[in-house]
């Protein structure tokens, strides 16, 4: 099987490795896109834990929600989560309009 490297870019061979580069071409590991392993995904919304949780998602490009597992579960960003630190500094549209749903929500449920 050929990997997207060799058919698309010409680059015969290249292994995902952190800061690896050729040519232009940057290869990202899998802790810059998932800096927070599974098992430990309620640290994103644990505001206990949202200290470490920050260490964690230094150096990465994006973190990854594990929808799977915390879909419905848990509150998109609680006060003082990691979650919360990083919708408000990367997308307070998002935050705003999640705290605004969740409002709604609990009153229906009223």
């Amino acid at each position: 099987m050929r990997s997207l490297s060799d058919t698309t870019c010409a680059y015969a061979g290249v292994r995902s490795k952190d800061g690896a580069s050729l040519g232009s071409l940057r290869i990202l590991g899998p802790r810059s896109l998932y800096p927070v392993p599974w098992p430990s995904w309620r640290s994103l919304v644990d505001p206990g834990r949202a200290e470490a949780a920050l260490e964690e998602l230094k150096g990465a490009v994006a973190v990854h929600l594990w929808n799977e597992l915390s879909g419905g579960k848990e509150e998109f960003a609680p006060e003082g989560s990691a979650m919360e630190a990083v919708a408000r500094d990367n997308c307070p549209v998002a935050l705003q309009r999640a705290r605004k749903e969740k409002k709604a929500t609990e009153g229906r449920h009223q």
